[in-house]
């Protein structure tokens, strides 16, 4: 199960009623932040019920998706955190080494940076996150949460297996040697539950449908309306409709980076358009929540 909370939905600047680019997370146990625009740590009051994160992924180097990163860091401080904080960055981003540094920031915690690529894998026991390129006007990715498939012991079929060892690897659809046997989940498990993903496209004009696959929940970009093609082309960036266009390939879309100019933000079918608070619950099943939080956004879902 993966929860997700939009702290930030406007696209380039913040508005009135929008944060820019952030997206809290928390799968298994694990939270993180995807992006850190600015007003990030706002949200995070308002809209969730912890603070402190494991890691934090910014998509690319404009500051509409990372201002809000040294506040954080420097709050992690105040707060006198003591675990250790990994900040994935993409290549281009070395600069902002120099930028704590010149600013004289020190941390009272271990800040572990990781520059990925488009072949980087962040990985836990239940879930990974991949990374792809996307079509922007900088060097940008888009992020991939997949949630591994797993399977149910079938209590009745358990005798066929003497190191108990083993029953966390099946449940993992991994298969197994039992001396010179070879048991697989099929053997010992009733239940098969599938992979599933929740994809973040960051900035970019519309990302392939080949990421798509088993995704339950699509955050992408809508910064144009229909009538600035030409400047979503130029820019980069998507227009509402060509979001839109990605809705049938998911369970859900979340149209997000809204446009300080887009008119339309009603929701429909299974069309949702961000707004600061809006959060998610996603499993196998499909996406059991979905709404407008005033406060606590991980509590009081449908």
């Amino acid at each position: 199960m993966i929860d997700v909370v939009v702290l930030g939905s406007s696209g380039t600047k913040p508005t009135k009623d929008r944060n820019t680019s952030a997206y809290y997370c928390r799968c298994e146990g694990i939270s993180f932040l995807l992006d850190a625009g600015e007003g990030v740590q706002q949200s995070l009051l308002k809209y969730c019920t912890q603070f402190e994160t494991e890691f934090i992924i910014i998509s690319h180097k404009h500051g509409d998706h990372y201002f809000g990163l040294i506040p954080y860091l420097v709050t992690m401080h105040l707060l006198n955190r003591v675990k250790p904080l990994s900040l994935y960055l993409p290549p281009d981003m070395k600069f902002f080494e120099t930028l704590l540094s010149v600013q004289g920031i020190k941390l009272c915690y271990d800040l572990n940076i990781v520059y990925y690529s488009d072949t980087s894998e962040i990985k836990y026991r239940k879930f990974s996150i991949s990374f792809f390129k996307t079509n922007h006007t900088v060097n940008c990715y888009g992020f991939k949460l997949s949630v591994h498939e797993r399977y149910t012991l079938d209590e009745e079929k358990l005798n066929l297996i003497s190191d108990k060892k083993n029953l966390s690897t099946l449940q993992r659809g991994i298969a197994v040697f039992e001396g010179d046997c070879l048991i697989t989940p099929k053997d010992v498990c009733k239940t098969h539950i599938p992979k599933f993903t929740v994809v973040y496209g960051a900035d970019s004009r519309p990302i392939s449908p080949d990421l798509l696959g088993g995704c339950k929940l699509l955050i992408h970009e809508g910064t144009f309306e229909d009538d600035e093609l030409h400047l979503a082309k130029s820019k980069k960036h998507s227009c509402v409709s060509e979001a839109k266009a990605l809705a049938p390939l998911v369970d859900v879309l979340c149209v997000s980076h809204i446009g300080s100019k887009i008119r339309r933000t009603k929701n429909e079918a299974n069309i949702f358009f961000a707004k600061d608070g809006l959060s998610f619950t996603v499993s196998n099943m499909g996406i059991v929540s979905g709404k407008y939080q005033i406060s606590s956004a991980l509590h009081g879902r449908i």
